[in-house]
């Protein structure tokens, strides 16, 4: 095998169904879209699916050991998020350092701060020394910086923001239909919400004009099914399970506007997709999505875990198609000055680049003929 430069590390790859694989998924298509000369591989932290999956991780160590060992990385991007794949990550980030490999580490997943303070004083301690060892961290917006320099002692000179990006939509939506159509992406359980969301519907139903809804995610479809039964709207909410990239992406153009009521979030893949697309967004002052939602120009923004908040930002838009136009326009807007997948993975180069531009040898260089560098 001809060597590779970069090596993607997360723990299901794109097999997965939360936001950092689809992050990866668009990543990875990106770069095979804009960067032939770049030879990458995607190391899953484990194999196959359901709780056997925890059992495999010494045998993906392994692998990533002998990739690491034969030449074949030169950087290691490594997505983390909180609870268990920081632990898991540590033993990977190791793995690498070991063999001189560069290490970037991307911090994604809600509540990183919260997960860090629940951590005894030996842990965070450990936490600490894994940032401190990376070459680089990444982190989604201002609120995550400020998190990486005074909780995770992360260097200014080594900390870097890079936003998230998704790709250009193939269809726009039209946020103007008469009978207004709102969409809910994302695990269905408290932390997104959907518990307030359902409670924000009830009273939508008695005081606003005609709407629908879809909820799209996995999690506990028939906790929340029951509750919209007994909140007396279930003959206007559909729940959808999990849907692929085609299926969400033929939802999102369908709808009027996009609800995420989060308790707790880092920058959400599915609001990125909702403003690429056109869609005013209500959702919550949490993590970095102030940033991704300007509150009153491009969407609203309401009290985490407050329902009656929520049902008159919905009401609010519900009644006026020709603000949720508008709205939906500024986030377009918005998603084409900083949030195209595009500009995400011409980030990530330039810092691959930068990583490797002191060194020499082996692992000198990102670029160089399509035969040393094409994708793996």
């Amino acid at each position: 095998m001809r060597a590779a430069a970069l090596a993607i590390v997360a723990a299901d790859g794109v097999d997965g169904q939360g936001g950092i694989e689809r992050f990866v998924q668009y990543l990875s298509q990106q770069y095979t879209a804009d960067a032939p000369e770049l030879r990458w591989f995607i190391q899953k932290t484990r194999f196959g699916h359901g709780v056997r999956r925890h059992m495999t991780v010494p045998l993906a160590l392994a692998q990533f050991a002998w990739r690491c060992a034969s030449g074949q990385v030169a950087i290691a991007h490594i997505n983390v998020a909180p609870q268990g794949s920081t632990f898991r990550k540590m033993l990977f980030s190791a793995v690498a350092k070991a063999f001189g490999v560069k290490t970037m580490i991307h911090l994604h997943g809600s509540a990183y701060d919260t997960f860090y303070e629940s951590c005894p004083p030996p842990v965070r301690r450990l936490i600490r020394r894994f940032f401190a060892s990376a070459d680089r961290v990444a982190v989604l917006g201002d609120h995550w910086s400020k998190v990486a320099r005074e909780q995770l002692g992360v260097a200014p000179e080594r900390l870097l923001i890079v936003q998230n990006g998704v790709p250009e939509p193939a269809v726009m939506a039209e946020p103007d239909h008469e009978k207004a159509h709102l969409v809910f992406a994302g695990e269905l359980g408290e932390r997104k919400g959907v518990d307030v969301l359902l409670d924000a519907l009830k009273l939508l139903n008695t005081n606003a004009g005609d709407w629908r809804a879809t909820l799209a995610g996995g999690g506990d479809i028939d906790r929340f099914r029951r509750q919209a039964e007994e909140a007396g709207v279930a003959e206007k909410v559909r729940f959808t399970g999990w849907l692929a990239e085609a299926e969400m992406g033929a939802l999102m153009s369908s709808a009027d506007i996009f609800v995420l009521p989060s308790r707790e979030e880092a920058q959400p893949i599915a609001i990125l997709e909702a403003i690429a697309r056109g869609l005013p967004v209500v959702s919550t002052p949490v993590g970095s999505i102030p940033e991704q939602v300007h509150n009153g120009v491009s969407g609203l923004l309401t009290t985490p875990g407050d329902a009656r908040s929520l049902a008159a930002a919905l009401e609010r838009l519900v009644r006026d198609a020709a603000e949720r136009r508008a709205m939906g326009q500024a986030g377009r807007a918005l998603f084409l000055r900083r949030y195209s997948i595009r500009q995400c993975a011409a980030a990530f180069r330039d810092v691959y680049a930068e990583m490797l531009a002191p060194g020499a040898g082996r692992r000198a260089a990102l670029k160089g003929s399509e035969a040393d560098w094409s994708r793996d």
